[in-house]
């Protein structure tokens, strides 16, 4: 785990807590953030002033130490399972479920 204290000293800047803080609360996927750095660099007729790199590492870090570990259930009988689109050991259906699914 990172300790946050040594990081806001060493290492804030609040323009890159802005930008993370925007694509978390807007929900936006890497390519959305892609297009959103050309627009910045058209409006300001100059690169932005943090990289999509360090953005991206960021998130990556965050992700890291939020999601400690990942477990998928049956939707059935509520056991769980080895994947996300494993079958149930215990009643042997598949996770078919109409929101995993993408038509």
């Amino acid at each position: 785990m990172m300790n946050y204290e040594r990081r806001e000293i060493q290492d804030f800047d609040i323009r890159i807590s802005g930008y993370i803080n925007f694509v978390l609360s807007e929900g936006l996927s890497e390519n959305s953030m892609d297009r959103l750095d050309g627009m910045m660099s058209v409006i300001n007729g100059a690169p932005p002033p943090v990289s999509l790199g360090v953005i991206k590492r960021e998130l990556e870090l965050l992700r890291n130490e939020v999601i400690l570990e990942m477990n998928f259930y049956c939707h059935c009988c509520g056991r769980k399972k080895k994947g996300k689109r494993d079958e149930c050991e215990a009643c042997l259906k598949p996770e078919m479920m109409p929101e995993t699914n993408v038509t």
